[in-house]
């Protein structure tokens, strides 16, 4: 029982001694003036057509993170998975997600990048 007390006090003043002040330190929530909060949204949707005697449904779901990196740095990251449905056969379905970049050095330029992507979960048809 004594070593384990002791190794907690030198720990502590190890901590204390470099100048780190474990009270600012949490485990839930980021610190304020962190990058590291971000806001989530997300977006439900579904569609359905018919023609030709076939019908189809397509049902989709993304969540995305917001993340102000710098004053004039914003990052968002999409996650979500897409489901087509045939009524008459085999459904398919993937992961989409995404990855945008807004950059605004200047008041006269804005520089945006995007990309996304799709994995396809099982092959349409092989169920």
């Amino acid at each position: 029982m004594r070593f384990p007390v002791i190794a907690l006090f030198l720990a502590a003043g190890a901590v204390l001694g470099f100048g780190l002040d474990p009270a600012g330190f949490d485990l839930v929530e980021a610190p304020e003036g962190s990058w590291f909060t971000p806001e989530f949204s997300s977006a439900v949707g579904f569609s359905f057509v018919t023609g030709g005697g076939r019908s189809y449904g397509t049902g989709t779901y993304v969540g995305t993170l917001h993340f102000d990196l710098a004053s004039n740095l914003r990052a968002d990251l999409d996650v979500g998975y897409a489901r087509i449905f045939d009524f008459r056969g085999p459904d398919a379905g993937g992961f989409i997600g995404g990855l945008d970049l807004d950059w605004n050095p200047t008041d006269n330029l804005r520089l945006l990048f995007h990309y996304s992507g799709y994995i396809p979960t099982e092959v349409h048809g092989s169920l």
